[in-house]
């Protein structure tokens, strides 16, 4: 009868050693999922920021074509960008 008893009491430890394994690997899997998520997250800010950096990118650019098209509307009329600049302040 000892040896009975010793023989389950080693199956059930075996048991919850496998249900410790499964328990860990869920973990890891789902810590690996966590960290895929993040990454996706993160290729999506710099996705994000660059499409921002272009945008100011082409502000900047249409607020250059704006300044070059006043500026060429007052030297037709005679004046100088930056003394009508002076002017209107």
């Amino acid at each position: 009868m000892g040896k009975l008893s010793a023989i389950s009491c080693q199956l059930s430890a075996i048991s919850y050693q496998l249900s410790a394994i499964s328990d860990q690997r869920s973990a890891v899997s789902d810590q690996r999922s966590a960290i895929s998520d993040q990454r996706s997250a993160i290729s999506d800010q710099r996705s994000a920021i660059s499409c921002q950096r272009s945008a100011v990118s082409y502000q900047r650019s249409a607020i250059s074509d704006q300044r070059s098209a006043i500026s060429d509307q007052l030297m037709r009329y005679g004046l100088s960008p930056s003394v009508q600049a002076c002017s209107t302040n």
